[in-house]
């Protein structure tokens, strides 16, 4: 084994699918919220009338805050997390990772570094 041979990659087609999906459910709740609130403005309307309880537009409201936190959390699990924002990560698709050999024996007493296989 010499310096930059690949030692493991990791696949990231099962990641790439959580994302996929996190991003389809983020649409779904988006859509639900839109929904809610388009419902939210005719009940306010049909309130101020006194067409309906004002319950219904209560619960109605409620509905429109829950919708939204939700889409909160699909958003959070989308975004990528704050915490490694350092990190470059294309929001279409996720990077593959690879672990290379940084020296020419396969152990060393060196802490590994995060460069790219081949670099210094």
């Amino acid at each position: 084994m010499k310096a930059g041979d690949l030692l493991a990659q990791i696949d990231p087609r099962p990641y790439q699918a959580a994302l996929d999906q996190a991003k389809g459910q983020l649409a779904r709740d988006q859509a639900n919220l839109t929904n809610a609130k388009v419902d939210e403005t005719r009940y306010e309307a049909l309130a101020a009338q006194n067409a309906i309880s004002n319950q219904v537009l209560v619960t109605q409201q409620a509905l429109v805050r829950s919708d939204a936190g939700v889409v909160q959390a699909d958003q959070a699990s989308v975004d990528p997390p704050r915490s490694i924002s350092a990190i470059p990560v294309s929001p279409r698709r996720l990077p593959a990772v690879s672990a290379c050999a940084r020296w020419m024996s396969a152990i060393s007493s060196r802490r590994a570094s995060p460069r790219h296989c081949g670099g210094d």
